[in-house]
């Protein structure tokens, strides 16, 4: 009686242990594909569990608001375009307080009234750039762009402002804003500013082709670089500057880094923090518009103590307009189907990466990946078939948690370097559920 009690328990053990493995296999197994369909990636775990990390303390943003606009022209809406006076006197405000370099994230491309004002602004300050929107078209090598109104060309310096835009997982709904994890630094493109409908452009006048045309926030960091040494910034020297890099080849330019795969590879973008606990700071249009005024009519002038735009470069972009200008960032880990970010805000976070050195540099992609994943499903295999199941189950569940709490801290660490571990991950999962598998038909 005895013996068969010990036999029944011993069977139930079994059983219980038989359970407990396969459901630790599954569980790998579902949250690697969970993590896949839902559009998120290793990289966001990253970002995520590090949180806000150090910035440059270079770089601001300014978030045209709707005070701002209101109290430019009370008929105006918050989804109206901004008026090309405002933007003028933003850029004098600016100036005023020392900022080195104005990126204004919003299209020029059209002759618009109050040009003229925002040319002479733009020429007092010296370096004021805007984004441009690059237009590819199926087939053809280069992408297009319309530049800057002509008004504007020799004053206000184009760059480029697109950013790699991916759908945001397989249950995410159609119309959810795109997820955005990387940008380009540079890329080949054609550029045409024409004052008119054709045929203006006979001639090809203010038509450029195959030019070497920067981001936006490259363009940004290379011109405040350029501003704190004591240089002018010239938009010349920096297309000739790309050119040689592109041609030639290079890991940095003028100190700024460039991806290992070249200058026109995408850059993934290493954010410096989440909305609620952004490390870049946000000043709102009104209210530099407001101490603008004060200014004139006290007289008092120039940077204060503790400014937080004081020397530094700012992106600025706009608080409530296109929802085109909605992305989805990392951050939002783990569903990644909900808006967060604003474009600007992309364009600071790289400049800031930019000022730092601070890349994404990725280890254990490509075919090092795969045989990652390969060696690890062996092992995960030949283990499985010798060893009992809970103890084979429960120790590979630990090494993949181990593993990507590696990947966790250097990331965080060398702030930046990522470790490729979805492939090795994945290996793992499908190794302990063909383990599982076999010890079943074993069983059978």
């Amino acid at each position: 009686m005895k013996a068969m009690l010990i036999d029944r328990l011993d069977r139930l053990v079994q059983e219980l242990a038989w359970e407990l493995s396969n459901a630790i296999a599954v569980a790998i197994a579902v949250s690697t594909l969970a993590l896949l369909a839902l559009g998120g990636r290793v990289e966001d775990l990253y970002l995520r569990a590090r949180g806000a990390a150090p910035t440059s303390g270079e770089v601001a943003v300014v978030v045209i608001d709707a005070q701002a606009m209101h109290l430019w022209d009370p008929a105006l809406h918050a989804e109206d375009a901004v008026p090309r006076a405002l933007l003028a006197t933003l850029v004098d405000a600016l100036g005023s307080r020392g900022v080195t370099v104005v990126a204004l994230d919003l299209d020029l491309h059209a002759p618009a009234p109050g040009d003229e004002a925002l040319r002479a602004a733009a020429e007092r300050h010296g370096a004021v750039l805007a984004a441009e929107d690059l237009l590819s078209t199926p087939g053809l090598p280069r992408a297009f762009s319309r530049g800057v109104s002509p008004d504007l060309a020799r004053a206000v310096t184009p760059a480029f402002a697109n950013l790699l835009a991916e759908r945001p997982g397989l249950f995410a709904d159609p119309g959810a804003p795109p997820v955005v994890r990387g940008a380009w630094l540079a890329l080949t493109m054609d550029r045409a500013t024409v004052p008119a409908p054709w045929p203006a452009a006979l001639g090809g006048a203010g038509v450029e082709q195959g030019v070497a045309a920067p981001s936006l926030a490259f363009a940004a960091a290379w011109a405040h670089r350029e501003r704190r040494a004591g240089r002018p910034f010239r938009a010349d020297s920096l297309t000739a500057a790309l050119t040689r890099c592109r041609e030639a080849g290079c890991d940095t330019l003028d100190g700024l880094p460039i991806p290992t795969e070249g200058l026109e590879a995408v850059t993934r973008l290493n954010l410096r923090g989440p909305g609620a606990e952004d490390p870049v700071p946000v000043v709102a249009a009104s209210e530099v518009l407001l101490r603008w005024g004060a200014q004139g009519i006290f007289g008092s002038a120039g940077p204060e103590p503790g400014d937080p735009l004081t020397g530094r470069l700012v992106v600025v972009g706009r608080s409530g307009g296109s929802a085109a200008d909605e992305f989805v960032s990392p951050y939002s880990f783990p569903l990644v189907n909900r808006a967060d970010t604003a474009g600007h805000r992309l364009h600071a976070h790289l400049a800031d990466a930019l000022l730092l050195g601070r890349l994404v540099r990725p280890l254990g992609e490509g075919a090092l990946g795969w045989l990652l994943a390969a060696a690890l499903g062996l092992a995960a295999l030949g283990t499985g078939v010798r060893s009992p199941a809970p103890t084979h189950a429960a120790a590979w569940l630990g090494g993949a948690v181990l593993l990507l709490a590696g990947g966790v801290a250097t990331f965080v660490l060398t702030d930046g370097v990522s470790l490729q571990l979805g492939l090795p991950l994945g290996g793992v999962a499908v190794g302990v559920t063909l383990a599982g598998l076999w010890r079943w038909l074993g069983r059978e």
